[in-house]
């Protein structure tokens, strides 16, 4: 057995170092400076520009072929779908009147533009967009043209509106064009040669938010080997099952505390997970940010889950051992469940995450990562808690029992009610929970559906209470 637990820990960490090292050298080459950033859009414009000069040349062949009246938008297959698709619009005038366009969102008067190239970039009203045509003779009265939109820049920006580069450029936000183009290496040029823009961002370098996801990805799995390797270990070298758990929390606290303090991965913070603009509380070390509340709570789910699954008990120890385990695991407890109301202020008052159910559509995929990590540091604390009420259970007679019950919450009662006249339920939300769960370990009885809901039902009268509260 211990032998086991030797090559599983080691293997484990193992694991961790080359797990860690490969997202740690891919996090390395994930730097794209504004000059890669430019050559790997024009080559991509570039692309569209072939696309867009086909499209043209056989829209030209069309209207020359057939009528103005037979060239319908639903019928044809020059264009259909083309500007969702490829982000082109192609537009056709004969006499200086418009006699085709494949879409209507950049709707404009192109020959009033007075294009004067064959290839130019040119700003809307709604955005920036290359323009190319086709070189004519003046006696078709033929101009057709083809618009490839390169950015939209509307005069002002909500949830739905936003001022952004169109994706295949792969320019990222905080980027903007400068006419006239002053640093070569900064340009953007048309596959004809000459220069179009030059973008220009104050970030020195950028990393792909595909690549650093990834890389997220592997450092969390990195950890996840590491704790294995930890909880391995422990096993190995430390027998006394409270003392195993001590190493294993420590452990954890540690590593978690150096990733805070110092930042890394530096892949996290650059997520949503870690925008400051959504969720920030300076007051808080460990819970500092959106990331951290979640990867907090899960740990924190675990722990409690290892706690409560694990052989741990108060036998073959003095009652004096016991008492001061069960008080200072009740000082933990008391910790843990002044967590989840702190937690829900916290995220409701410091950040612009919607809870509101009344706002239903202002939902978002980060209400529910708030919503997922209060219930799972909801599930983590009743775990937790489950294992400390089994402990006194199994361990003191029922007059010890109920003497420490009562005087410990009468002591809580008259402390915050009386001395600090601090809110009650803020401070002992848990106790109906605690009781609850207490009665039916003490008589025995099973767990089913209905105990289970009415722990349930504590729990969420107490969470829409602070809810309603803290919305307010």
């Amino acid at each position: 057995m211990k032998k086991t637990s030797t090559n599983k820990a080691i293997r484990y960490l193992l694991l961790a170092f080359l797990v860690g090292a490969i997202a740690y050298f891919i996090d390395l080459k994930n730097h794209y400076s504004t000059q890669k950033l430019a050559e790997i859009a024009e080559y991509n414009l570039q692309k569209k520009e072939v696309i867009a000069e086909k499209k043209l040349a056989e829209l030209l062949h069309s209207i020359k072929n057939n009528p103005p009246k037979k060239i319908n938008l639903l019928e044809s297959d020059i264009s259909t779908e083309l500007y969702k698709t490829e982000e082109i619009g192609l537009y056709a005038y004969k006499n200086d009147t418009l006699i085709y366009w494949s879409d209507n969102e950049p709707a404009i008067d192109l020959i009033n533009l007075k294009i004067k190239s064959f290839s130019e970039i040119i700003k809307l009203r709604n955005g920036w967009y290359e323009c190319l045509t086709i070189n004519k003779k003046k006696s078709d009265n033929i101009a057709v043209f083809a618009l490839i939109k390169l950015k939209t820049e509307y005069e002002f920006e909500n949830k739905y509106l936003k001022n952004e580069f169109s994706k295949w450029l792969n320019l990222p936000i905080n980027t903007d064009i400068v006419i006239p183009a002053n640093i070569a290496e900064h340009s953007i040029s048309s596959k004809y040669g000459h220069t179009l823009f030059e973008i220009k961002r104050s970030e020195t370098y950028y990393k792909n938010l595909d690549t650093n996801l990834i890389c997220c990805a592997l450092f969390l799995l990195c950890f996840l080997f590491l704790f294995i390797s930890i909880y391995n270990a422990s096993k190995q070298f430390i027998k006394n099952k409270w003392l195993q758990s001590v190493f294993i929390f420590m452990s954890v606290l540690f590593i978690r505390t150096g990733m805070v303090y110092f930042k890394i991965p530096s892949c996290f913070y650059l997520t949503n997970f870690y925008n400051a603009t959504i969720f920030a509380n300076a007051d808080s070390f460990y819970f500092s940010l959106l990331g951290d509340v979640m990867l907090n709570s899960i740990l924190l789910l675990f722990f409690s889950f290892y706690l409560l699954t694990s052989k741990i008990n108060l036998t073959h120890i003095t009652f004096s051992k016991k008492l001061t385990i069960v008080i200072v695991y009740l000082i933990l407890i008391f910790m843990y469940a002044m967590l989840v109301p702190s937690l829900i202020h916290s995220l409701i008052t410091n950040s612009h995450i919607t809870f509101n159910i009344n706002r239903i559509f202002d939902f978002n995929y980060f209400s529910l990562i708030g919503i997922i990590s209060i219930s799972i540091t909801l599930l983590g604390f009743y775990f937790a808690l489950e294992k400390l009420i089994i402990l006194c259970v199994k361990s003191f007679n029922i007059r010890k029992q109920h003497l420490f019950i009562y005087g410990s919450s009468l002591i809580l009662i008259i402390f915050f009610l009386i001395i600090l006249k601090a809110d009650v339920f803020f401070y002992l939300w848990f106790m109906p929970l605690a009781i609850t769960s207490y009665l039916l370990n003490q008589f025995k009885i099973s767990a089913n559906f209905m105990n289970t809901g009415l722990k349930i039902l504590i729990v969420a009268f107490c969470m829409s209470d602070f809810f309603n509260k803290y919305e307010e």
